[in-house]
């Protein structure tokens, strides 16, 4: 929405800018946040194998 009238107007400088800085910083942002939270999650639970049944 915020680009269309950047492609019609050709203004191809402006447009590759706008499209960078709307795109990688929020990218950066939600890795960042992702990050965190695992840095705060509990140790995963390790799973005991089942108990083998005799063979017959």
């Amino acid at each position: 929405m915020i680009l269309f009238p950047l492609y019609l107007a050709h203004n191809i400088n402006l447009l590759g800018w706008l499209k960078v800085a709307l795109g990688i910083p929020p990218l950066l942002l939600a890795m960042y946040v992702t990050w965190r939270i695992l840095l705060t999650a509990p140790p995963p639970i390790k799973a005991e194998p089942d108990e083998e049944e005799p063979e017959k």
